[in-house]
């Protein structure tokens, strides 16, 4: 069993290698807190640590022109490497010197890191790169007597070191942290930094046994173990979705709805990144009042590398004021997917019912105003419009647009989907969405999500369907499917209702 396991984090280990060899073209930044304090010397983890980030994050990750600054940090914090990397040679000096560092430091202070991070690298900021962070902790926060960060084990993050996250948050950067055992504080860290992370057992937890103690190296194969299982939590380190324009709020459409804007660019992706916002926590600066602005779960597919644009609706607070409103807005997710940053601050225009309806009172005024001066020409004696209802005098050119094509609508699981009817001419073409989300849409272009095709032949309408696996009745017919219902499985084995009515 031990072969077979050596031999899978081997095979494992050359995927990596694979993935991230050459394949990379524009420099970034690599921000590395590493944790040196006495605990990382038990079962030798500090040793593991430093391979991983030389066979890893050096070898594998980065390319020459990256700037790479490595921080360990205790009780106190140092600042190890801070240096743009030239070539080949660099990298194995680089290396060398982290394989010296040594876990021979009092305390845990993350808080102070953080701040030695971001008062260092604030000359970086504006020089256009990608910017990655990763932490390496065995442990929780434990702060010396002092700190600022200094409260009890175990106990929530002081007001101090909140907001410094907060601020770390608004920068964009993409932070995983990386919890060695299970006693860290990776996952609170992670959830306060809108971060990704990943919990790594040692030998002796996953053995069941005590650990080894400091000073007592751990057997090269335990080593290797760790050194394998690090490398193994971060196959998609370089990999990206960065927000990088909004959000903003707007109203859109004719019945002026709320939606969220975004523009995202993802990097480096080397599969399918399945994002999912379980909210939108929108909050007033002005009162402090919070709460979630959107109704359900939005899932965004990510396929390729490039810009994507994001619209979600909106549902406001009832009690928002009208005009100007500045506020701050939180991205929370149902998974270990991220955007970078999750934290924004927001200003826009909240509109209240007249100022979003007032396009829409003006044209009902001046209708008013047309159908009272009609009804007002038609008393008129030897007016040549008197007695001629309106109706009779539009119920000509109506017909004629009609017969210009066949018209129809959309039903969803037996709701209307729009609001004017959905017009063909014959032998014209409207295709049929259906993405992985679930989405259903109907559009005049194929598209990577298109599912099938529906044809005008006259006063019929028939649908081709491309994929057959979609269809709960594989034996239905679609010469005609005007007043028809039919069936469309969703990944999720439930069942989508399409329709199309005249009415």
């Amino acid at each position: 069993m031990k072969t077979k396991a050596f031999f899978i984090c081997f095979i494992v280990f050359i995927a990596q290698l694979n993935l991230f060899s050459d394949t990379r073209e524009e420099n970034i930044d690599l921000f590395i807190l590493l944790d040196k304090s006495l605990s990382m010397e038990e079962e030798n983890k500090i040793k593991s640590v430093n391979e991983y980030v030389c066979q890893f994050i050096i070898d594998e990750i980065i390319i020459p022109g990256d700037m790479l600054y490595i921080i360990n940090f205790y009780g106190k914090t140092d600042v190890f490497i801070n240096s743009a990397v030239k070539d080949e040679n660099h990298k194995e000096e680089i290396k060398r010197n982290v394989m010296k560092i040594k876990a021979d430091g009092k305390f845990t202070d993350i808080g102070n890191a953080l701040d030695n991070l971001a008062s260092t690298t604030a000359g970086y900021e504006d020089n256009g790169r990608l910017k990655y962070m990763l932490l390496i902790t065995d442990g929780r926060q434990e702060a010396p007597p002092g700190s600022v960060y200094q409260w009890p084990l175990g106990k929530p993050f002081n007001h101090k070191f909140l907001e410094h996250t907060r601020t770390i948050e608004k920068k964009g950067w993409k932070i995983h942290i990386l919890g060695i055992g299970k006693h860290t504080d990776a996952k609170v860290l992670a959830e306060k930094l809108s971060a990704t992370y990943s919990v790594v057992e040692t030998q002796q937890e996953s053995r069941g046994t005590l650990a080894t103690p400091p000073g007592e190296a751990s057997s090269a194969s335990a080593n290797t173990s760790l050194v394998d299982n690090l490398i193994s939590q971060t196959p998609d380190f370089l990999s990206v979705v960065k927000v990088v324009s909004g959000p903003n709020i707007s109203y859109k459409g004719f019945l002026q709805k709320p939606y969220i804007e975004f523009e995202t660019e993802a990097s480096y992706l080397n599969s399918v990144k399945e994002i999912g916002l379980s909210s939108i926590i929108f909050t007033d600066k002005h009162n402090q009042k919070a709460g979630d602005i959107i109704e359900n779960v939005v899932d965004i597919s990510f396929i390729e590398n490039g810009v994507k644009k994001i619209r979600i609706p909106a549902i406001l607070p009832d009690d928002l004021p009208s005009g100007k409103v500045d506020g701050e807005i939180r991205f929370i997710y149902g998974n270990q997917n991220v955007l970078t940053p999750s934290l924004f601050d927001i200003s826009f225009t909240n509109k209240n019912i007249f100022s979003r309806f007032m396009v829409h009172f003006i044209i009902l005024a001046i209708l008013l105003l047309a159908l009272l001066l009609l009804v007002a020409n038609s008393m008129i004696p030897g007016s040549k419009t008197s007695g001629v209802p309106s109706a009779a005098k539009s119920a000509a050119p109506v017909k004629n647009a009609i017969s210009e094509g066949l018209s129809f609508f959309f039903y969803l699981n037996g709701r209307k989907l729009q609001e004017l009817p959905l017009i063909l001419k014959n032998k014209e073409h409207f295709f049929l969405n259906l993405s992985p989300a679930g989405l259903v849409d109907i559009t005049e272009t194929k598209n990577e999500f298109t599912k099938a095709m529906l044809t005008a032949k006259g006063k019929i309408l028939s649908m081709e369907v491309f994929d057959k696996s979609l269809l709960a009745d594989k034996k239905q017919k679609f010469d005609n499917i005007l007043e028809r219902s039919f069936n469309f499985l969703k990944q999720n084995g439930k069942d989508l209702i399409i329709s199309f009515r005249k009415k």
